[in-house]
């Protein structure tokens, strides 16, 4: 049987766990502020893995409905990591 605790006892690091867990994002692309002076790392690179290990997954699955419909009904453009600033 799960405990929950009431929101009042979670910590701000059982927040933050949470946020990031139920996302499956990394901290820096939730825009979360690291509390320490380690950071998380850069953020590109943390975008790339994300890309890779989430989204390309995701869109083969996607595709795999092409094939059983028997026609391209759907279709993605390469991730492609953007320029630098605000599109």
């Amino acid at each position: 049987m799960a405990v929950t605790l009431p929101p009042r006892a979670r910590s701000n690091v059982s927040r933050r766990s949470g946020v990031i867990s139920i996302n499956r994002r990394t901290p820096q692309l939730l825009g979360i502020v690291p509390v320490n002076n380690g950071g998380f790392g850069a953020a590109d690179t943390a975008a790339n893995v994300f890309a890779r290990n989430e989204i390309e997954p995701l869109q083969a699955r996607f595709m795999e409905l092409n094939a059983w419909l028997g026609e391209d009904v759907l279709r993605f453009t390469p991730y492609e990591l953007g320029a630098t600033g605000a599109r």
